[in-house]
């Protein structure tokens, strides 16, 4: 069965009109930012003296459909992670499944 970006595509070609890249261009600049999150959380293999560990994790919504999405970093201080936490939980969407900054465990 077409899913509803693909019936969208069809109608739009239809009418001249080009909506699939569009929704491409959309993913692509989701990805973007949240490779830009990821590398904003000092890594904790890196920096095994930090002691706060933050974790945002939950669903997104891409083109349609619900993508697991997890962050995980490292830092020297709560108030560092806080900030982290607040930019990286933006991108879950849908269901949170961590939200925290605390100790390293």
């Amino acid at each position: 069965m077409a899913s509803w970006l693909e019936k969208m595509a069809v109608c739009a070609l239809g009418a001249g009109l080009l909506v699939a890249p569009v929704a491409t261009a959309t993913a692509q600049s989701t990805e973007y930012l949240i490779g830009q999150v990821r590398k904003a959380a000092p890594s904790c293999r890196q920096h095994p003296d930090y002691p706060i560990q933050g974790r945002v994790s939950g669903n997104r919504e891409v083109d349609g459909r619900s993508e697991a999405i997890s962050f995980v970093g490292c830092f020297p201080t709560q108030a560092e992670c806080e900030a982290w936490r607040v930019k990286a939980s933006s991108f879950v969407t849908g269901l949170i499944i961590y939200n925290s900054c605390g100790p390293r465990k």
